[in-house]
């Protein structure tokens, strides 16, 4: 089982992370460019690999499958980041 929590506002990703702003998780890595929704679980949802092709893809855990493939047909997709031991997908409009 994987346990995430979803977040839907900026201040909400702002509490989980443990910061009082976002320049913080923006050097941190995040994409924080036109976001609808996310979630923050406490592991590692799966791993980007190289196609023959030189395409970079995700390859979700078995049990994150459905997750991930929706949120890679949301619009413009998703985007992943590492902060402090935890794993935040966040997931774009545009």
């Amino acid at each position: 089982m994987i346990r995430c929590v979803m977040f839907t506002e900026e201040e909400g990703i702002l509490e989980l992370a443990g910061v009082k702003d976002t320049e913080v998780l923006w050097d941190a890595g995040f994409n924080l460019d036109d976001w609808d929704w996310g979630i923050c679980c406490e592991q590692r949802l799966g791993e980007y690999r190289i196609s023959e092709e030189g395409e970079r893809y995700f390859v979700p855990v078995e049990t994150a499958t459905w997750l991930i493939d929706r949120m890679e047909m949301y619009c413009a997709g998703f985007s992943e980041a590492e902060y402090n031991g935890r794993w935040y997908y966040t997931v774009h409009h545009s």
